[in-house]
C-alpha cells in the first residue's frame, strides 16, 4: 500500500495486487498453503472452545529463549494424529529442543535442521516444524 495506513479512498496504483509477489515468494506460498491443508485435515487445529483449548495444549516451559513449543492431545478431539508437537524458533540462531518419547514423523518444515539424537531436534533460525504421532 506504499506507506498509506488507510487506502480506502486510494486509486488502483495504491490497492492493486502485486501479482508479482506471488512468483518472487514461490517457496513461502507453497508453505502457507501446506499448513492450511494441515489445519484443514486436523480437527486438532481447529478447536473450536476456550476450554478444549485449554485442556489439549499444553506449551514446553523449558523451550530455549526465543522459541516456542507446545503438544497438542489430537486424540481428545478425535484426530488421526494422537499427539503433536509444534516448534517455533524465532531468533537468529540454530536451537535444540528436546522431545519427548516415542517416534515422531515429520509433517510441516520450513528450516527443520535435522534430530540432533533420538531426544532433540534442532530447527534453524526463524523456523518451524509440527511433529506427529
Amino acid at each position: 500500500k506504499n506507506g498509506v495506513e488507510n487506502s480506502f479512498k486510494s486509486p488502483d496504483s495504491i490497492n492493486a495486487i502485486d501479482w508479482s509477489l506471488k512468483t518472487k515468494n514461490a517457496a513461502t506460498f507453497e508453505k502457507i498453503k501446506q499448513l492450511i491443508s494441515i489445519r484443514k485435515a486436523h480437527p486438532a487445529f481447529r478447536m473450536t472452545s476456550s476450554d478444549a483449548i485449554k485442556k489439549n495444549i499444553r506449551f514446553d516451559k523449558k523451550a530455549p529463549g526465543g522459541t516456542i513449543g507446545y503438544t497438542i492431545n489430537g486424540e481428545a478431539v478425535g484426530d488421526s494424529w494422537k499427539k503433536i508437537i509444534v516448534l517455533l524458533n524465532g531468533t537468529d540462531q540454530q536451537k535444540a529442543f528436546s522431545l519427548p518419547a516415542g517416534k515422531w514423523s515429520k509433517a510441516f518444515t520450513s528450516g527443520y535442521a535435522g534430530a540432533a539424537s533420538v531426544k532433540t531436534i534442532s530447527l534453524n533460525k526463524y523456523s518451524a516444524v509440527i511433529l506427529y504421532q
